[in-house]
């Protein structure tokens, strides 16, 4: 039980400390402008205690952060599979030339896909197949480099106005979930609001 207790206490001030870190970068990245408290209520060191484990504000940074891993995760998805994408396509004209240069999947034929679609009706077993073939496109020449690079500024353009409007959207979930939460080290540096 002690020992479960001690777990539960660390783990708090942890989440607070790693939100407060969250506040203060998107007040400084985003130009947010999100108050933490400071001082807890209560005159003696139990009430203090017993204030901050049962305020919700204390426990909602530890929502935010297990959004904010989701947030993280989506990020580093447009970050390496769309931009990646997009700008290796801008690039096209500078390479496409190249002999030694292979984009894709060597295979010896087209990628099949083989969706399939059953419905029982009437005691009888109604499906559809189909088979999609993904092929592919080679780029010989300067004009289809050129149209692949459009294709690549639009891609890289949409995924950073993407990330643009996911950073918002964590800004302003972030001012809903850490505002007023309490922050132990603008406590400690007495940094912050009341």
């Amino acid at each position: 039980m002690l020992v479960g207790v001690a777990v539960l206490a660390v783990t708090a001030v942890v989440c607070l400390a790693l939100a407060g870190l969250e506040r203060r970068l998107t007040i400084v990245l985003l130009g947010r402008d999100i108050a933490a408290r400071t001082a807890l209520s209560g005159t003696t060191t139990r009430d203090r205690v017993v204030s901050l484990f049962t305020d919700l504000r204390t426990w909602t940074p530890l929502a935010y952060l297990v959004v904010k891993f989701g947030v993280g995760l989506l990020a580093v998805l447009l970050l390496t599979a769309a931009l990646s994408t997009g700008l290796s396509m801008l690039f096209m004209p500078l390479y496409y030339g190249d002999p030694a240069v292979y984009v894709g999947l060597p295979t010896d034929r087209p990628v099949e896909f083989h969706p399939a679609f059953y419905v029982v009706w009437n005691n009888l077993l109604v499906g559809v197949n189909a088979v999609v073939s993904v092929g592919y496109w080679r780029v010989r020449t300067l004009p289809q480099a050129l149209v692949v690079a459009g294709g690549g500024l639009a891609v890289s353009l949409a995924t950073l106005n993407a990330l643009n409007a996911l950073a918002h959207a964590t800004g302003w979930l972030t001012e809903r979930l850490l505002g007023g939460a309490y922050d132990p080290v603008g406590a400690i540096l007495g940094s912050g609001e009341e």
